[in-house]
């Protein structure tokens, strides 16, 4: 990755930084398994990536690989969180159990857009992976 798209990966991400955090903050159910702690630390985990693409090209696969880490849990504790929530109350309607999870799933359709803003900055951290990856240099051969 040459610095010119790291810096502008990171400043693209700084930017959009504020977004997340208010997004994190009002979509996060409080039924998750760690609400709170998915309020403070996603943020901060992002910021702290675009701090590293922004100063130092050496913290950037390390950082991009706690950026993977932290956001995938989040993103899996979210969406089974609301589809365990959301298929609980359809079992407690009185449905089926297959049926009680496609109408979950179908209803989950919503906070769609909350879980594509958690895959934004996983996937710019993964780009930042493979790019960093392929613009290595082979060690030579001793």
């Amino acid at each position: 990755m040459t610095a010119r798209t790291r810096l502008a990966l990171g400043a693209t991400l700084l930017c959009y930084l504020p977004f997340f955090a208010y997004v994190v903050v009002v979509t996060t159910p409080a039924y998750a398994l760690f609400p709170r702690a998915s309020i403070f630390v996603l943020p901060s985990v992002l910021a702290s990536f675009c701090a590293a693409l922004l100063l130092s090209a050496r913290a950037v696969p390390v950082t991009a690989w706690i950026v993977v880490a932290v956001l995938g849990v989040a993103l899996l504790d979210n969406f089974t969180s609301v589809i365990g929530y959301l298929a609980d109350w359809e079992l407690r309607q009185g449905r089926e159990e297959d049926g009680a999870y496609l109408r979950a799933l179908r209803q989950s359709a919503s906070h769609a857009w909350h879980w594509l803003l958690l895959v934004a900055p996983l996937a710019a951290a993964a780009v930042a992976l493979v790019k960093g990856r392929t613009a290595r240099r082979p060690s030579p051969r001793r």
